[in-house]
């Protein structure tokens, strides 16, 4: 999810630091009056999902999988379409 945020922040042409925090990314976008399909806040969610993974020294937070993969899915599609209009 991390990857499509920031493509359609790429194709928008918006500034982004480097980071890893898809709420900090979702916010960005929010304020460049690109409407992701979820709020920051649910991205935000699996920020420890992300670190868990990479660093294993975080509780990964209470999200199910199916609830994962639909914002994954959903955000993916958004994003190719986005991208594709640019």
């Amino acid at each position: 999810m991390e990857k499509a945020l920031k493509a359609v922040l790429t194709a928008r042409q918006v500034f982004f630091r480097r980071v890893h925090d898809l709420e900090e990314i979702a916010n960005l976008l929010t304020e460049a009056h690109i409407t992701p399909p979820f709020l920051a806040e649910q991205y935000g969610l699996l920020n420890p999902f992300a670190v868990e993974i990479r660093y294993d020294d975080r509780v990964v937070p209470l999200i199910t999988l199916e609830e994962t993969d639909h914002m994954a899915t959903r955000t993916l599609r958004w994003a190719e379409e986005l991208v594709s209009r640019a």
